[in-house]
């Protein structure tokens, strides 16, 4: 766990109990309207939710805190929000067909006609993008041959809603 230092505890003690909150939840990398939901602010509307943590967020004293925890929670070993956003985006906009190329073939059948045969393969790795190669999740191989599984695409898109702060639209009953 992180210790503050001495300049740090005095800005965070001139905060009320809702700047500690939603600075505490942002610099943990909440998006702004989720570190003001978790820090239990009185608003109930999401425009007034979101008017409330801007003022906050821009108060001075919750500025300079903010700024003064920023040298000390930027570790290059660890994913930043904008990396795993990144990342991500990339899984959800791949598609098959940037990582196998489809192909026909022309053979002859047992009975001499010609068959025409479907084959796959994946693309050779000088041509696979890197990102594009991360969204393979398993190859294997098998009595049928071989398969390919890529990650989701629509698992990385709610992942990503979910850091951008969308909810789901309510249903009515």
């Amino acid at each position: 766990m992180f210790e503050m230092n001495e300049e740090q505890v005095k800005l965070f003690e001139k905060l009320t109990a809702l700047q500690k909150e939603i600075a505490l939840n942002n610099i943990a990398g909440m998006s702004d309207i989720d570190a003001y939901k978790k820090s239990k602010g009185k608003a109930k509307k999401e425009s007034t939710m979101r008017a409330s943590v801007c003022e906050i967020l821009a108060n001075p004293n919750v500025e300079a805190f903010i700024k003064s925890m920023a040298n000390h929670i930027v570790n290059p070993a660890i994913m930043s929000r904008q990396e795993m956003m990144e990342k991500l985006s990339s899984l959800a906009r791949t598609n098959m067909s940037d990582l196998i190329e489809w192909r026909t073939e022309l053979s002859s059948g047992e009975d001499g006609d010609p068959v025409e045969q479907s084959l796959w393969a994946i693309k050779e790795s000088a041509y696979l993008d890197e990102k594009k190669a991360a969204a393979i999740a398993e190859v294997t191989a098998g009595k049928e041959g071989f398969k390919i599984k890529q990650h989701s695409p629509l698992a990385a898109m709610k992942q990503l809603a979910e850091l951008a702060g969308y909810e789901a639209p309510k249903q009515i009953e």
